[in-house]
């Protein structure tokens, strides 16, 4: 019998926040329309926001799940791997057909994507589980500065009026 991956629903979780952008927009046009409504911010360490923006990893994995679905701009955290496991990266890296930069952003937004599921199992060679956040959209923005938050948060409007003037 084949098992089908479970599909976290709108009664999963108790956040309220969701929301679906128009599939032909930019990040740009939707911080226009929206000015933030339904739109999240995630920290993510590097090298994975790299590899997540420049369209390699189509699973951000998680120990949580959220109802949110929609726009999520992707933030490089600020701090950096050890040397020892930036090297570990980059041999799983390598290992899925992908050569890493020698350097990375760190401490800001990188790029965006849409968050579309959130999945306990995934044939995706980046999945790992325990959740896997399936991610479609991928796209690069210029490094906007900014403190990260755990979790998902909103957009601070100083990054809403930078992606706004760059659009």
């Amino acid at each position: 019998m084949l098992s089908l991956p479970h599909r976290f629903g709108p009664t999963d979780f108790a956040d309220t926040d969701h929301g679906r952008m128009r599939q032909d927009e930019t990040p740009a046009a939707r911080v226009r329309t929206t000015m933030g409504n339904g739109m999240k911010v995630i920290v993510i360490r590097q090298p994975w926001a790299w590899l997540i923006v420049h369209g390699f990893k189509d699973i951000e994995n998680r120990g949580w799940a959220t109802r949110y679905r929609g726009t999520l701009l992707i933030q490089a955290s600020a701090g950096r791997p050890s040397k020892c496991r930036l090297d570990a990266i980059r041999l799983f890296a390598r290992k899925r057909g992908v050569e890493l930069p020698e350097e990375f952003e760190h401490g800001g937004i990188v790029g965006s994507v849409q968050l579309e599921d959130c999945v306990t199992s995934s044939r995706s060679q980046w999945f790992e589980g325990p959740i896997g956040w399936v991610l479609s959209k991928p796209e690069r923005l210029r490094f906007i500065p900014l403190k990260g938050r755990l979790g998902l948060f909103d957009p601070p409007p100083i990054v809403l009026s930078q992606l706004h003037r760059r659009g």
